[in-house]
């Protein structure tokens, strides 16, 4: 698992403390999901679905509960579109079920 993530990232899973710091600080739902391009790139997938009549292309994937509650897109059916869907939890506070938990995702998206 460790092969995937960012440099950072390896050099402090040794240290569990440090790892876990850094997952925290890196890895929040709101730090991603709320940039433009992220609402953009949800949106063109929400299309390319529709497009392909109702094909399942968007996984959506938490790491928190951000998605459940705090996200609030300023298109309000983007945020219902998504929770519509099972969400894939990958929880970053079980560093020992990581593989585990993106072997599923890796496994759904070779479907």
């Amino acid at each position: 698992m460790t092969s995937l993530m960012r440099p950072e990232l390896r050099a402090a899973a040794g240290n569990t403390a440090s790892f876990q710091n850094r997952l925290d600080s890196t890895y929040k739902s709101g730090n991603v999901v709320q940039t433009s391009g992220a609402t953009s790139e949800i949106e063109r997938v929400l299309e390319r679905e529709a497009k392909e009549g109702g094909a399942d292309i968007l996984i959506p994937v938490s790491l928190d509960d951000f998605v459940y509650g705090d996200w609030a897109p300023a298109r309000e059916d983007i945020a219902a579109q998504v929770r519509s869907r099972v969400i894939t939890r990958i929880s970053v506070h079980q560093v020992g079920e990581l593989d585990v938990q993106i072997g599923k995702v890796v496994s759904a998206l070779r479907k």
